[in-house]
């Protein structure tokens, strides 16, 4: 997966071709083929245990060892915050904002543990985030509530075919498509997402931290 090397704006940010992930013999997904168009809110979604994460795998790592190595915390980056002392949190916290690539965001399940109303001022900041910094947002999430808020386009990843099963906004493809995995996902409880769509809505997470 990497970013696209054209600059026109009618070209896709991250173009990803015939991708095939897997720990040794073991394939989690192949065949995966898709386009992230500059400025959208691109969301990876599936099952548990699909490969949503490992998708995003060592660029997030690799990201987050540079900007800790820039403030003297390499080393540290599999330490909770409670673990260092109050100094190294406030450098830790430096880096994570250095973290906020202008360009690219990568977003791995960003409201899980929140609460119904701090995942929806999450939502917010994220949509205020690619708005004020025209960014492109890839995020993994399963969460209803946020992937009918803050979607542009997405992708469906199944774990039983190891495969991307459609590609589209997730709204349309609650509409449109006739596969019963994918129906099935997006109406978890019966119910679609009471949530207003992307850009009706407006909020500010109070210190603009998540």
């Amino acid at each position: 997966m990497t970013p696209s090397a054209s600059s026109g704006e009618a070209e896709p940010r991250i173009r990803v071709v015939d991708l095939t992930m897997a720990y040794g013999d073991f394939v989690i997904q192949h065949d995966l083929t898709f386009d992230v168009t500059r400025g959208e809110v691109f969301i990876i979604m599936g099952g548990s245990g699909c490969g949503k994460s490992t998708l995003l795998p060592s660029q997030i790592r690799e990201l987050a060892s540079l900007k800790l190595s820039l403030v003297g915390l390499g080393g540290f980056e599999d330490f909770y915050p409670s673990e260092i002392s109050g100094g190294m949190q406030k450098r830790a916290g430096l880096a994570r904002a250095m973290a906020l690539d202008p360009d690219i965001l990568f977003l791995d399940e960003p409201s899980a543990g929140l609460d119904p109303v701090s995942s929806r001022l999450l939502d917010d900041l994220i949509l205020q985030l690619r708005d004020s910094l025209k960014c492109t947002v890839v995020v993994v999430t399963h969460e209803l509530a946020s992937i009918f808020t803050i979607a542009d386009d997405s992708v469906y990843l199944d774990a039983e075919t190891r495969t991307m099963l459609v590609q589209g906004n997730p709204r349309t493809l609650l509409a449109e498509s006739k596969n019963p995995k994918i129906h099935a996902f997006l109406t978890r409880g019966g119910q679609e997402s009471e949530r207003a769509p992307a850009g009706n809505r407006s909020g500010v997470l109070p210190g603009g931290t998540a």
